[in-house]
């Protein structure tokens, strides 16, 4: 029940918000939350608003807010990944509750509740804390 009114505020979020919720969890080791290049931690990019990409100005490298966490490369929006991981403090969670919440194919539910359950396992949804200390 408790999960039902988060997905309603979920819901109600426009996709930039949503970003930004995990922007804010990738970088909130940073004194000012900015994003950090996932290769050589440089402050200055360059914004792909079409794509929700960033371009490191440094290196050139591309990265976006879920780089290097369960989420790299899903095709799931923001709301929808935010969703995933509400449904994280589940006790019982099955593919069919995964497509009911996410509104996903049964067969798209599988990779989507496997990741939920490394966040279950870990905790959170970075899967690379080598860069936990980034430098500024």
């Amino acid at each position: 029940q408790e999960n039902e009114l988060l997905f309603k505020d979920i819901d109600a979020l426009d996709e930039d918000t949503a970003e930004q919720v995990f922007w804010h969890h990738k970088w909130k080791h940073t004194d000012d939350c900015e994003p950090r290049c996932d290769k050589c931690g440089s402050r200055r990019y360059y914004r792909i608003t079409t794509r929700r990409r960033f371009n490191c100005a440094e290196c050139g490298h591309q990265y976006t807010s879920t780089s290097r966490t369960i989420f790299a490369g899903s095709k799931l929006s923001y709301r929808q990944m935010l969703k995933a991981t509400c449904l994280a403090d589940e006790k019982t969670l099955t593919r069919a509750r995964v497509r009911d919440v996410l509104g996903v194919s049964e067969s798209g539910a599988s990779p989507i509740l496997a990741r939920i359950r490394v966040i279950r396992l870990t905790g959170t949804v970075r899967t690379d804390l080598r860069n936990e200390k980034a430098e500024g």
